[in-house]
């Protein structure tokens, strides 16, 4: 699942991925927590950490509480922690990291070493 506010930058990863994942794309901080929270099997989440409707930071906290197996799988992208709350996330954050700018194979060979050599783009 991918959750973030830029259509483009999801469409772009949705598309590019699509012969080697099935992805999910919500633009929506707060229905992509809801779809996060359903109980829906997700193998890999990146989320964007400047969400208008519902920071990035609140999702994690969510799913820390929630749906912990998830953690090791949740990816927190961010084009720069600009607030104090944003900062003091990624300062303290131990998960997997994507800073924006990033390319499919960024990703591709993130995706690699989270869930392993099945994952291999073909």
């Amino acid at each position: 699942m991918v959750i973030d506010d830029e259509v483009l930058l999801g469409q772009t990863l949705q598309l590019g991925l699509e012969e080697t994942f099935d992805v999910e794309l919500e633009l929506s901080g707060r229905r992509g927590l809801e779809r996060l929270l359903s109980g829906e099997k997700f193998d890999l989440v990146l989320c964007d950490l400047s969400l208008p409707d519902l920071h990035g930071s609140a999702i994690h906290r969510a799913v820390a509480a929630e749906r912990p197996g998830l953690l090791s799988r949740f990816v927190v992208m961010t084009g720069g922690a600009v607030t104090v709350e944003a900062r003091g996330f990624v300062d303290s954050y131990r998960g997997p990291l994507l800073d924006k700018p990033f390319t499919l194979t960024d990703v591709e060979r993130l995706a690699q070493s989270l869930l392993g050599p099945s994952s291999r783009p073909a």
